[in-house]
């Protein structure tokens, strides 16, 4: 694999080169052309903003999945997006330069604020944060805190104001 990377949202023309990637290089199994298309095109939301690093011979190398969401926050219902499968060559891994990952999550900033997102949000992977704190200027990493409910607890419409 050529190690000269240009980076960019992706293009329809990019899907079985995504594919590959993902089935090269990941543990998660197989994915489809149409499960691709259901988590990542036809979301609830709009399309996912998906950054990719192409090299030299047009291989995809790398992969970062923007997907759109709404966040009720302040009386003010906000876009924004949810960070989600970085996927990098193996060979890309290790590299003394600026890290593809980073270059990946530059264009999907770039493209949000072009498209008036307010904020990028991540589920927790603790194996991530410093490695984003490493290579993201500026970068907020914030632990909120989350309200759960025992479901079991729980009634039936008629009594659902009453625990």
């Amino acid at each position: 694999m050529n190690h000269e990377l240009n980076y960019r949202l992706h293009r329809e023309t990019d899907v079985p080169g995504l594919l590959r990637l993902w089935e090269e290089n990941t543990g998660w199994g197989r994915l489809t052309a149409e499960q691709w298309r259901q988590w990542y095109i036809d979301t609830p939301n709009g399309p996912c903003l998906i950054a990719v690093a192409v090299d030299e011979a047009g291989t995809i190398a790398g992969q970062e999945v923007f997907t759109p969401a709404r966040l009720s926050f302040g009386g003010k219902e906000l876009k924004v997006l949810r960070i989600s499968a970085p996927i990098l060559d193996k060979q890309m891994r290790s590299t003394p330069r600026k890290h593809p990952v980073q270059c990946l999550s530059e264009v999907g900033f770039h493209a949000a604020r072009e498209l008036d997102y307010s904020l990028f949000y991540a589920f927790p992977n603790f194996s991530l944060g410093p490695f984003l704190r490493r290579y993201t200027p500026g970068l907020q990493l914030e632990t909120l805190t989350c309200a759960t409910v025992d479901l079991s607890l729980w009634r039936q419409a008629g009594d659902a104001a009453r625990w």
